[in-house]
């Protein structure tokens, strides 16, 4: 059935080239999802009973972090960032277009479209790292994070203790 729908509709010229082609009435209710067998196309039904077509392939590319200015202390773990597609894509990789991440640190796939930075800082100082995002049509886009790893990291407040002689905490 969706074959057919899908051959009226792409001669009717309601299938395009770029994010949703089209939307068309199935007369049914079913929440589903289906891809084809080269991710470059979405089936999806909604309560609505409508099936929308997704072309996966032609989604701009777009990515992110969790975090952008991370502060980090010398031989403590620093806070991961996850980088990311915000944008449908079956792949993305993942690599230091410029600068350098501080020593102990890595960026490392986590999956098809995202990557991690994790690890323990080995050198104090300020660095400023590009990662260049890949898709599968060689599309790019770049993303700026800075990294600030200090020598000493502050004390937490659980930590303190205060003595004088009327009060000890």
């Amino acid at each position: 059935m969706i074959r057919r729908i899908l051959a009226r509709e792409r001669k009717n010229n309601l299938i395009g080239s770029k994010g949703e082609i089209g939307s068309i009435d199935l007369g049914v209710g079913i929440n589903d999802i289906a891809l084809t067998s080269d991710s470059s196309l979405a089936f999806v039904t909604t309560g609505t009973s409508v099936l929308k077509i997704v072309n996966l392939q032609s989604a701009a590319l777009n990515i992110k972090a969790s975090d952008t200015n991370i502060t980090a202390y010398l031989n403590g773990d620093a806070p991961k960032v996850l980088i990311q597609s915000i944008s449908a894509q079956s792949s993305v990789t993942y690599t230091i277009e410029s600068g350098v991440l501080p020593a102990g640190l890595a960026l490392t796939v986590a999956g098809n479209t995202t990557a991690i930075i994790s690890g323990e800082p080995l050198e104090i100082g300020t660095f400023n790292v590009t990662v260049k995002g890949t898709n599968a049509k060689g599309e790019e886009k770049l993303l700026q994070i800075q990294y600030i790893v200090d020598n000493i990291q502050p004390p937490i407040l659980g930590d303190l203790k205060l003595h004088n002689k009327y009060l000890s905490i």
